[in-house]
């Protein structure tokens, strides 16, 4: 894969990270009423794996036959919205590195009551961005706009490309 190839494939599984977001959203319209005996561990769940994917395309990735992936351009959040530009910081920096995929201490700021035994009781500010009606509408104009960026730049590095096929096949 040459510079190019590579770049268009990153925004192209960045797109179908996005992509992934919508069905979580979708899911949560669809789900929240089945999982009404557990409804804070459905949302919890949901949410997590939200964030998980879409902050995977904004994290460092491993270069390919030579060449850096890196993330995908951020320089769309710039033109979004306060509150989205906000939202995306969160979901990114506080969600995803501090909260979900890495245990910050500082960010958490556990209280652990110690009990005989080895389940404690505790009290964590593990907040994340919860999928749920008041930010269904707000998420989804995010990472529809994500989408687009992702389309905009494989527009851009499209006529780079002599190929039909993009394959990566060690």
């Amino acid at each position: 894969m040459d510079h190019y190839q590579v770049e268009y494939t990153k925004y192209e599984l960045a797109k179908l990270s996005f992509l992934e977001c919508l069905d979580y959203l979708n899911l949560y319209e669809k789900g929240v009423e089945f999982f009404s005996e557990e409804p804070l561990a459905f949302e919890r769940s949901i949410s997590k794996a939200f964030v998980i994917t879409y902050a995977r395309p904004f994290t460092k990735n491993n270069a390919v036959g030579g060449h850096g992936v890196g993330s995908i351009s951020t320089r769309w959040v710039t033109r979004l919205p306060d509150k989205q530009r906000a939202l995306h910081h969160e979901l990114v920096n506080e969600g995803r590195n501090s909260l979900i995929a890495h245990l910050d201490i500082e960010k958490l700021q556990p209280m652990i009551f110690l009990k005989p035994g080895n389940l404690n009781d505790h009290i964590i500010n593990w907040w994340i961005c919860p999928i749920n009606q008041n930010s269904i509408y707000d998420l989804r104009a995010l990472v529809t706009a994500a989408q687009e960026f992702c389309y905009q730049q494989q527009q851009r590095i499209r006529p780079n490309i002599s190929d039909s096929i993009i394959s990566y096949r060690p």
